[in-house]
């Protein structure tokens, strides 16, 4: 039964990050489950054919020369082809901030169609407005 001496090792290793997520008993029913020699076969051969990775987001843009690198952008309305959590990760994937509300932190707004009350603000604190050809542009996707 060497399945079983590895699997107590494995098990042992990893009993502290097990204690944060799980009750003893939850801990406990792990255990037994791993201790049947079928449910140990199983779980060998699922970690053999399943890669499981960590996220990793998407590192920021090193490239300098973008000139949103450091600044902070809203988007107010609709910017197709993105979802708002969408054009957030791309504002984001250019190394700026995706902010939410216009403040006088606010370097950009990204005014699409429908545009809100957030168009006023921008327009009263005097952030350059950008139609989403403008963003797309700069950040050197063409439009």
């Amino acid at each position: 039964m060497g399945a079983f001496s590895n699997m107590d090792y494995e098990l042992q290793n990893s009993e502290a990050a097990v204690s944060d997520a799980f009750t003893e008993d939850d801990a406990m029913d792990i255990h037994q489950w791993f201790r049947s020699e079928e449910n140990w076969t199983i779980w060998t051969e699922l970690r053999r054919l399943v890669c499981i990775k960590t996220y990793q987001p998407p590192a920021a843009s090193t490239d300098m020369s973008n000139p949103f690198v450091g600044k902070t952008l809203v988007v107010t309305g609709k910017v197709e082809p993105y979802t708002r959590d969408g054009i957030n990760a791309k504002i984001e994937s250019l190394g700026a901030h995706a902010g939410s509300s216009v403040s006088s932190k606010t370097d950009y707004l990204i005014c699409g169609e429908n545009a809100g009350s957030k168009l006023a603000k921008a327009q009263e604190l005097g952030i350059k407005i950008l139609s989403p050809d403008e963003f797309f542009r700069m950040a050197g996707e063409g439009a």
